[in-house]
């Protein structure tokens, strides 16, 4: 086994060496070098079936799959195909009970080979050693798997003593030829590929050259190589002619012997730095000495060649004749001088620019004015220089100078600091190299504008003393052609001034008072002296008459040539009248007196009427808008009463907040009606202050806390001790509203309402009054019209916090009704403080009691005590007579309805009632008429008539207790107070004795 082994690795080895000569003889015959590949690999397996191991007769092993795997692999499929073809078909020549697997053993290698070849191809990356080891153990693994198909199990034998030959040696070898073959391979690839680049490099070294001789020889620019020397090695004709030597001239001379003696050290310099590597190659202008001895300017280019070894060989050196270029840059030079110095010397600024804005030249004084360096200006645009004010209008103008050619515009110009000039700009569309540019000039007006502001200021003054005079002026010319006219002549014409001038008396005026003008301007100028006559003129603008005392004056110029007539119209009319009338006085007194008495009479009664008129009118009002309000707040109430849906309770609650801030509403109205109508009088009852300031607190309180307010109360001690005499209904109404506004405006903070004594005797005292807030505050623009009626500090509050702006004046009213001041002291953002003073009597008796705002369970008390109760209802609105009916039923009285005063007294002709409530106005019969006819019935001479209308007034008030009424509820009525009133007649009803109509 041992023997076939090793004559199976000879062979491999003898199949590496002929391998290599193969490949390296047929490198450029891809299909020659497969086919004899082919033939080499398929003659080597059939050298080793020729000297195989054989384990039984026609079942033999060799290294032929070794062979054939590498054959696939390394050569390709026209190599595999005639290797495999060789050997499958002598081992078949051979025979055998194997013949069958071995030739499957060897076309199965050789696929095995060509796949892992296109396998490895495909990659894209060089194959490593891993990936041949891999196909030695697939196909190794895939003989034994082949000999197992050997009829009646001879290949087993073979399995058992040779697997681990297989797959310990024969994949190596495997590995061992592949990378054998393909290192041998690369190693072609590589000797090829710089034998390629060796000859591309001298191709391009012999390109170069030749194009370097090319270039060098027939440049039209002198060059030169000179030695590490300075001395002339080689040079082309163009520097002959350059320098006016010949070449052999020129190869006996060094550089520096040729050069200018001031440009010769800077050279120098150059040279040695780029010897010493400082510098690879440098450039500059540089004077030869011509031959015939004048100087020729040059551009010198200069690069240093250096040898492979890195060392310096020769240097290379381009020299340009710049001469005619130097003659033309010199002459333009001396023309931008002059042409700067002729700019420089312009009295304004002088600018260039693109159509884009970019700025291309300027003047001295442009830097002057601006104060920005010439690198600055560079990087700038024209709206640069100015204001958002201005640069619209510098844009515009730019616009038309490109469209139409040239175009104007004042405007004020800024330095760097912000600081302004006022400049009247220029400007002219040129064209400079085929482009469209602005040249424009800039003249700096100050000291014009300066003029015409003191000028028109003068004009001004002159003007507002002309317009604001009362008579007429005006000034023709000496055709009668008006030239000006002031305020009072316009107003008197009824045209302004601008239709007035340059047109005569004839165009306003009939011609016949034309002609006593024009008559009148002759004589003054002929005279050259004022005239003075009286004048009556009609306009037919309006129609009005006027006597005018008219003085024309003839005006000169200042060489003293006459220009026309100054005429000043001065209006007698009202002095005519006055005089004519104390004439008339003089002569007629006694009829006058008469006639003015007359007058006086009729005013007054006219006054009277419009003051009954008035009262009236208020009274109706008061009526037809509590009349309703009462129907929503009791429909309302009602059904509040009888749901216990939250959602609708709280949307209820809303509509009597709403209706009860309706109701103040027009209660402030009406108020300050009746204040502006003088029939609002004040109670004088007697009450502590205390008590006013408590019932503040119980209304307004649960404002602040809904608010997280601090509401606090601070009465001094004197205060607090006192009984006044005056009308606590009003002084509370005063405090809430100052209180409610500072609630309104306060967001954070506190509230706190004080009380000072200021004044105090026998008779009486003088309180005053804080209330200081937290709030918004209020500016001092603000406060000069915060007590006016219908006015707030600011209009845009009401639409953010409502209100009518009647509170404060209101207030005001009332304060001064007592005897006292209001005032405001605020700033805006921190806070007001509204003060008042009031002048309040002493009083010696009982406290009158303030009406308790924390409401007592009065209907529960009538529903207990007074279930039953028959009384009558008068009434003639359904809404009311529903609410009143249900809210009295609702508590278990016993409710007859009349539904006028006639049918109220008919019903208690016929029924005992406890209590009547009464409207004031009902058809057939009032409620006054009929409370006056039921007093009359001997059974009602004391029983309790209670007013429940919508008359609110204290007018009202007195009249129904003429009428013989006990109460009065004002409509809409609050069923509290309904009820607790009920409950006040009722209980004094049954303690006096007098309680009828119960069941």
């Amino acid at each position: 086994m041992f023997i076939s082994l090793i004559n199976n690795i000879a062979f491999l080895i003898a199949l590496v060496a002929a391998g290599q000569v193969v490949i390296s003889r047929f490198e450029k015959k891809p299909l020659n070098r497969q086919i004899v590949l082919g033939l080499l690999f398929g003659g080597v397996a059939v050298l080793g079936m020729a000297n195989p191991l054989s384990f039984s007769p026609g079942v033999i092993f060799d290294g032929r799959s070794i062979v054939l795997s590498v054959v696939g692999v390394v050569c390709g499929g026209v190599a595999a195909a005639i290797a495999a073809g060789m050997a499958a078909f002598y081992r078949y020549q051979l025979g055998g009970g194997g013949a069958t697997v071995g030739v499957t053993v060897v076309l199965l290698s050789a696929l095995f080979g060509v796949v892992a070849r296109q396998f490895l191809l495909r990659r894209g990356s060089p194959p490593q050693a891993m990936h041949y080891l891999l196909l030695g153990v697939a196909v190794q693994l895939m003989q034994l798997a082949a000999f197992t198909q050997v009829s009646n199990r001879s290949g087993y034998a073979f399995i058992e003593q040779a697997w681990w030959v297989l797959l310990l040696f024969y994949p190596p070898a495997t590995m061992l030829l592949c990378l054998v073959f393909r290192n041998h391979e690369q190693q072609l690839l590589d000797q090829q590929a710089l034998s390629e680049a060796q000859a591309a490099v001298l191709a391009t070294e012999r390109a170069s050259v030749q194009r370097f001789h090319a270039y060098f020889d027939h440049s039209i620019v002198g060059m030169a190589i000179t030695s590490l020397e300075q001395g002339w090695v080689e040079v082309n004709d163009a520097l002959c002619r350059t320098l006016g030597y010949t070449r052999d001239e020129l190869t006996r001379m060094t550089w520096s012997e040729l050069t200018h003696p001031e440009d010769l050290a800077s050279n120098l310099e150059q040279f040695k730095r780029m010897l010493a590597g400082e510098i690879s190659s440098y450039a500059m202008d540089k004077r030869f000495i011509h031959k015939d001895g004048h100087l020729v300017d040059t551009r010198l280019a200069v690069s240093l060649v250096r040898k492979p070894d890195g060392s310096p060989d020769y240097v290379v050196a381009m020299v340009e004749d710049i001469s005619e270029r130097k003659q033309a840059e010199t002459a333009l030079s001396h023309e931008q001088q002059l042409s700067a110095n002729i700019i420089n010397a312009l009295p304004g600024v002088f600018y260039l620019f693109d159509a884009s804005g970019r700025f291309l030249r300027w003047n001295q004084h442009f830097k002057d004015v601006t104060g920005y360096s010439d690198q600055e200006l560079a990087m700038m645009q024209a709206p640069d220089f100015f204001g958002a004010e201005d640069r619209q209008r510098i844009a515009n103008t730019m616009e038309q100078v490109f469209r139409d050619g040239n175009a104007s515009v004042e405007a004020t110009i800024l330095d760097r600091h912000g600081k302004g000039t006022p400049f009247h700009f220029s400007g002219t569309r040129v064209t400079l190299d085929g482009q469209s540019c602005l040249l424009g000039l800039g003249l700096d007006v100050t000291e014009r504008l300066k003029a015409e502001q003191i000028l028109a200021h003068e004009r001004a003054i002159l003007r507002t003393l002309i317009d604001t005079l009362p008579d007429l002026i005006w000034l023709k010319d000496t055709e009668g052609v008006y030239l000006g006219a002031n305020k009072r002549f316009e107003l008197f014409f009824g045209a302004s001034e601008a239709e007035i001038l340059g047109k005569t008396d004839y165009e306003y005026v009939g011609k016949e008072l034309a002609d006593f003008f024009r008559h009148h301007d002759r004589l003054a100028m002929e005279r050259d002296a004022p005239s003075v006559n009286e004048e009556e003129i009609v306009f037919a603008h309006d129609g009005h008459r006027e006597l005018l005392e008219t003085t024309k004056v003839p005006m000169r110029d200042a060489q003293g040539q006459l220009i026309g007539v100054l005429g000043i119209g001065h209006d007698i009319t009202e002095r005519k009248a006055t005089e004519n009338e104390l004439l008339q006085y003089r002569n007629h007194l006694e009829d006058l007196v008469e006639s003015r008495t007359a007058e006086l009479c009729i005013a007054k009664e006219a006054a009277e009427a419009a003051s009954r008129a008035k009262s009236t009118f208020l009274a109706n009002m008061s009526h037809e808008l509590r009349t309703p309000m009462n129907g929503i707040l009791g429909m309302t109430d009602l059904v509040l009463r009888h749901t216990d849906d939250p959602k609708a309770r709280e949307q209820l609650g809303k509509v009597i907040q709403s209706s009860h801030h309706l109701l103040a509403v027009i209660n402030n109205i009406l108020d300050i009606s009746k204040i502006e109508a003088d029939r609002l009088a004040l109670e004088a009852v007697s009450f502590r202050f205390s008590e006013v300031l408590e019932s503040v607190v119980s209304l307004l309180g649960h404002k602040a806390e809904e608010k997280q307010l601090k509401l606090e109360i601070e009465v001094a001690p004197e205060v607090s001790s006192l009984t006044l005499l005056g009308d606590p209904f009003r002084l509370r109404q005063i405090l809430l509203n100052l209180t409610g506004n500072a609630l309104k405006f306060t967001d954070h903070g506190s509230i706190t309402v004080r009380c000072g004594l200021l004044q105090d005797s026998p008779d009486g005292v003088l309180l005053r009054i804080d209330v200081v807030d937290t709030g918004i505050g209020i500016t001092a623009g603000q406060q000069g019209h915060l007590f006016a009626a219908f006015e707030q500090a600011d209009g845009t509050m009401t639409r953010k916090y409502g209100g009518t702006g009647l509170g404060l004046a209101i207030s005001k009213r009332f304060v001064e009704m007592m005897g006292g001041e209001i005032g405001v002291i605020s700033t805006a953002g921190q806070g007001s403080t509204f003060w008042f003073t009031v002048r309040l009597g002493k009083s010696g008796g009982a406290v009158a009691a303030i009406p308790a705002l924390v409401r007592q369970s009065a209907d529960e008390r009538l529903l207990n005590e007074y279930a039953g109760t028959r009384i009558l209802l008068a009434e003639d609105e359904p809404v009311n007579q529903e609410v009143s009916r249900c809210l009295l039923e609702g508590i278990g009285l016993v409710v007859d309805l009349a539904e006028d005063g006639l049918q109220a007294l008919e019903l208690a002709k016929h029924n005992t009632y406890a209590l009547i409530l009464m409207d004031m106005q009902m058809p057939r019969m009032n409620g006054v008429d009929a409370t006056r006819a039921i007093r009359a019935l001997p059974e009602y001479a004391h029983t309790p008539i209670l007013a429940m209308t919508a008359n609110a007034f204290d007018e009202d008030r007195q009249v129904c207790h003429d009428a013989g009424m006990n109460d009065h509820l004002a409509k809409p009525v609050d069923p509290d107070t309904l009820f607790e009133t009920l409950l006040k007649w009722l209980s004094w009803g049954e303690a006096t004795g007098r309680l009828p109509g119960s069941h």
